[in-house]
């Protein structure tokens, strides 16, 4: 396989349900084409796009993933990689609203109002991800706008 190119999910992992959208993300990454020199395009990736496996959670400020290479969930010595959330993950008050999180994926608006992230983030889970050298320089989630706070009748 071209080492940089993404590999695509297979059958066997986690993310079933969300397999064939990822799927296309990741075609039309790796379909990205570089300028033409000596007569042939060939794929780059304007950054590093990186599948990991979900390690753990830390809340913050600032809310991090810890994730491993897939397969090394079991490995302490496996390389990690920080993945920096928004600022939406702080406990804090925004907009006059205050959030009070009791785990990653739940949290509580001016202490009436519950609400979930959908979709979830799960351990031994994969993500995407790409250094973001400007900002916070840290590793982000490609699928962090696809996550929204959803309200839990």
């Amino acid at each position: 396989m071209n080492p940089r190119r993404v590999p695509r999910i297979t059958s066997g992992q986690r993310v079933s349900a969300l397999r064939r959208p990822l799927n296309r993300m990741v075609d039309a990454i790796n379909n990205l084409a570089a300028p033409v020199t000596g007569g042939a395009a060939t794929p780059v990736l304007p950054q590093q796009v990186i599948l990991v496996e979900i390690r753990q959670f830390i809340f913050g400020p600032p809310t991090t993933i810890t994730c491993v290479d897939p397969g090394e969930q079991l490995n302490p010595s496996a390389r990690t990689y920080e993945v920096v959330l928004p600022p939406t993950f702080d406990p804090l008050t925004r907009a006059g609203v205050s959030y009070v999180y009791s785990d990653i994926n739940n949290r509580v608006a001016d202490g009436t109002e519950t609400q979930q992230l959908t979709p979830e983030y799960i351990l031994q889970d994969f993500l995407y991800v790409v250094w973001n050298a400007g900002g916070n320089g840290s590793y982000v989630d490609l699928n962090m706008d696809g996550r929204q706070w959803a309200k839990v009748p």
